[in-house]
């Protein structure tokens, strides 16, 4: 047989078995990201660092998380599980307003996960709870994205406990936008 002649059919055979597969991809194309996927952070933390300022009738703790307080942390987004400190790093600052009057508080935290891929892609979720008591936290989230995860959105509810010193976060709720 002719080179030239097996070249074609070769050719074409290609196409033909491209063509379910193609046709079938192009109406899906960019689907899963308007998808609404779960996402769950869990994690467990101990000590953070602030400084305290009074302005009369408001107390406000200003502070962060350092890296050695992250006793724990996992994120399960769309069924797939990510881990701390092998898949992202975490970085934690907070703002926490006591109302001396009324004893009440509001919690504002912002969390940034920094994950392990080309580029180093973020996704921040910002934190409000309000009616803090005794170590038992509550309120909802908003999350956003940068580079590859710049098309990520979302938000949930927020809950923490603090057990013997340790704060265990649980955010959840559903995102989209995630391009896995």
């Amino acid at each position: 047989m002719n080179k030239k002649y097996l070249l074609v059919v070769f050719t074409l055979a290609a196409i033909l078995l491209a063509t379910p597969i193609v046709s079938a991809a192009i109406p899906n194309r960019g689907q899963n990201k308007k998808q609404l996927v779960d996402y769950k952070s869990d994690g467990y933390l101990g000590d953070s660092l602030y400084t305290t300022t009074v302005e009369y009738p408001y107390v406000y703790f200003v502070g962060y998380r350092p890296q050695e307080s992250i006793l724990e942390y996992s994120m399960t987004i769309n069924g797939e599980e990510y881990s701390y400190p092998e898949d992202f790093s975490y970085a934690e600052t907070f703002t926490l307003t006591y109302h001396i009057p009324t004893e009440t508080l509001i919690l504002d935290v912002v969390c940034v996960f920094t994950f392990n891929l080309p580029g180093n892609p973020t996704i921040t979720e910002h934190i409000s709870s309000e009616g803090i008591s005794e170590g038992v936290y509550s309120g909802s989230f908003v999350l956003d994205g940068t580079k590859m995860f710049n098309k990520v959105m979302g938000g949930g509810t927020e809950s923490a406990f603090e057990e013997e010193d340790i704060l265990h976060a649980i955010h959840e709720g559903q995102i989209m936008g995630w391009p896995f």
